[in-house]
């Protein structure tokens, strides 16, 4: 069975990590690496055989493809690799045409493969997901933080309530299914980016005021100026942010890979 395999990384981008011709299986698994920030070296040094070779479930057609994406995982607390350097990666198999016990084993194959790279840290995905109580409650937390945004807004605390507003966008952004998905979620994420516009606005930042209106009217295209969201100074910006989102128009994402 023949084999190609290539070792290549550069700063800042996806690249080519492994290419393993199953051939005898009817399987073709496809591997990217995205390692930002670090280097791999093209290697000679030969990668560790998987101990098994992965075999097409007798369901699977001999043509079937898989597709298997190693992808940069975000490190939670409690399993956090040591901070070393080295990337660290995570595996997601998509496939068509091929049963779960085929897909099982050519992720298993494939995942004991990197566990055993000395160049990275390997995590199975499963170790990635949040507990529903946490997302719960990094949302709650995201709540609080703008209650405490505008607090300190009418106090004129621009700097504290700058970063309230931050540290609750920062959760939003990290939860966006979750919020999005709850009944009030968009209201509460066009929410933040109003906020965000008026503190920016009265600190002087009139760009990052801007950017934060085009936000919420992603979220809610029909926002207008009203006194409850914005300071009466902001009625141009507003609206020239409106009339901007409805010359572009909306487009439709074409995602291809």
């Amino acid at each position: 069975m023949a084999r190609d395999r290539l070792i290549h990384g550069a700063r800042g981008g996806a690249h080519l990590l492994l290419t393993a011709g199953l051939r005898a299986a009817g399987l073709l698994a496809a591997a990217l690496l995205a390692c930002p920030g670090t280097a791999l070296a093209r290697s000679s040094r030969p990668h560790p055989a998987p101990p098994h070779e992965p075999r097409a479930s007798a369901g699977a057609p001999a043509d079937a493809d898989a597709i298997l994406a190693v992808i940069p995982a975000a490190p939670l607390a409690p399993a956090a690799p040591p901070d070393d350097g080295k990337p660290v990666a995570t595996a997601l198999l998509t496939s068509e045409g091929l049963g779960p016990a085929a897909e099982s084993e050519v992720l298993s194959t494939v995942g004991e493969a990197l566990a055993g790279d000395a160049r990275l840290h390997f995590r199975e995905a499963v170790d990635l997901l949040e507990p529903p109580s946490q997302v719960v409650a990094a949302l709650a937390r995201a709540d609080r933080e703008l209650e405490e945004a505008q607090r300190a807004f009418d106090q004129m605390e621009l700097d504290a309530a700058r970063d309230h507003v931050d540290r609750a966008l920062a959760l939003h952004r990290r939860h966006l299914p979750a919020l999005i998905g709850e009944h009030d979620g968009t209201a509460r994420a066009r929410g933040a980016w109003t906020r965000s516009a008026a503190v920016r606005f009265l600190a002087g930042d009139t760009d990052g005021a801007r950017d934060a209106v085009r936000r919420a009217l992603v979220l809610d295209p029909a926002l207008g100026y009203t006194p409850r969201a914005f300071p009466p100074q902001m009625k141009r910006l507003v609206a020239e942010a409106r009339l901007t989102a409805e010359a572009l128009g909306a487009g439709r994402l074409a995602v291809t890979s």
